[in-house]
């Protein structure tokens, strides 16, 4: 016999839950509020982990400096005129190579 999620007590979790379905032990109606809180905070969670990620993975392509001091340090860096461009449109395309050469020691 099924019973509705509302009125069963030890069910309290989404596995539990997901399980008693399965085994048509209970059902989930419309009306059951909890049941669609539930669905709302395990979106809400997966949503989060998605944004989480998705900023995790931006954070790596942003520059450690403002564009024009990648320019002072090509120029620092004593590049020849010729070649400035391409050095400051390599670091600019390359946060990576950018945050390398900053960590290196003064003098090298």
């Amino acid at each position: 016999m099924k019973k509705n999620l509302r009125r069963e007590g030890n069910i309290n979790t989404i596995d539990d839950k997901d399980y008693m379905v399965s085994i048509n032990q209970v059902s989930i109606h419309e009306d059951d509020g909890n049941a669609k809180i539930d669905e709302i905070e395990i979106l809400r969670d997966g949503l989060k982990s998605v944004a989480d990620a998705i900023e995790a993975s931006t954070r790596k392509y942003q520059l450690p400096i403002k564009e024009d001091e990648v320019a002072a340090l090509v120029l620092e860096l004593g590049i020849e005129d010729n070649l400035f461009d391409e050095c400051y449109f390599f670091l600019m395309d390359n946060p990576d190579k950018l945050r390398a050469l900053l960590g290196l020691p003064m003098g090298m």
